[in-house]
């Protein structure tokens, strides 16, 4: 997988789809390289997609290799700028009406696809600082830090419509889109997004697209906005509110979710940091009922199970499945 100018393009998608069989995805490696481990029915239609670059496709007969080139999008995509969002079930099934944001929301799910890809192909963990901070409601606050493992897969379960606050075994869930969840075809098929303008993200000039659910959907949901890179097209940070929240629907009278990307050493894009602020219903320290809660992870280089002890991996496994599991044998 090459670009125009001949340079390698990591963590590409690329797809395979014979005739009359489902699909498969791979990313290419840190050289471009991708491989099938088996092709199906020949001949195949093999698409690959890159943040930032347009599309290519090549169809395959036979056995041997086949190398893509992809061309650069444009820096000039211009959308029509729209203040506010509104967003009905007719909106959802007409999709985007400006080609241009279509263009920008494409871009924004390969971020997401880019990272739901690896977590499927591969076992890992990201190396993490947790930090909580609770407002006590005479204005005390208590801050302390949790273990600095994960205790949650990025890999996120696939979004359903009016399910993103569930109760699950006496405990509440937030589904929140952090990478892999805008993957979603669902997610995407329940939501509208407009194109709201260029702004900055910590001094970069940035795109933003504002996010909203269909108004049909009377259950706790998500809005909020995505800020794509204006040169690269690399989501560098979203927002999160939750919305239709009520007092007697889960512990949070509001939940706000601020996350920031960034390219780690392999070149992956992954976050970076996520701020968690809630405000909280009925929720008490010993006697003191509880205002408000910060919770602040700060994220690391994904260390795969090949690459940490076992100690490491059944600890994390541990905490994600609940039962210890040992290390891929290598």
């Amino acid at each position: 997988m090459l670009s125009a100018a001949g340079v390698p393009i990591p963590f590409a998608l690329v797809t395979i789809r014979p005739a009359r069989v489902d699909s498969a995805t791979v990313l290419t490696d840190v050289q471009g390289r991708f491989r099938f481990a088996s092709a199906g029915r020949l001949p195949a239609l093999v698409r690959a997609r890159a943040i930032g670059h347009r599309p290519d496709s090549a169809t395959v007969a036979g056995d041997g290799a086949v190398t893509l080139t992809l061309q650069s999008l444009p820096r000039t995509i211009n959308p029509t700028v729209v203040r506010g969002v509104q967003c009905t079930d007719a909106d959802l099934r007409s999709g985007p009406a400006d080609p241009a944001v279509a263009a920008l929301l494409e871009q924004a799910r390969l971020n997401a696809e880019q990272f739901h890809q690896l977590a499927m192909q591969s076992e890992f963990v990201i190396p993490t600082s947790h930090t909580v901070q609770i407002t006590l409601e005479g204005g005390d606050t208590v801050s302390y830090t949790r273990d600095s493992l994960s205790g949650t897969s990025l890999a996120q379960p696939v979004y359903r419509r009016g399910e993103v606050l569930t109760r699950r075994g006496g405990r509440w869930y937030a589904s929140i889109p952090l990478a892999a969840e805008l993957a979603s075809q669902a997610f995407i098929d329940s939501h509208c997004f407009v194109y709201g303008g260029d702004d900055e993200v910590s001094g970069r000039p940035v795109r933003k697209l504002l996010v909203a659910p269909s108004d049909a959907n009377t259950n706790p949901d998500l809005e909020g906005e995505l800020y794509l890179d204006a040169e690269t097209y690399v989501v560098v940070r979203s927002t999160w509110r939750m919305t239709r929240l009520s007092p007697v629907r889960g512990p949070s009278s509001a939940l706000d979710v601020d996350i920031f990307f960034a390219r780690s050493r392999s070149g992956l894009i992954l976050p970076l940091e996520m701020r968690v602020s809630q405000l909280l219903n009925k929720v008490r320290v010993q006697r003191e009922r509880v205002s408000g809660r910060i919770d602040v992870y700060l994220y690391g280089e994904p260390a795969f199970a090949r690459d940490v002890d076992a100690d490491t991996w059944a600890k994390y496994s541990a905490l994600v499945g609940g039962a210890p599991v040992r290390p891929p044998r290598q």
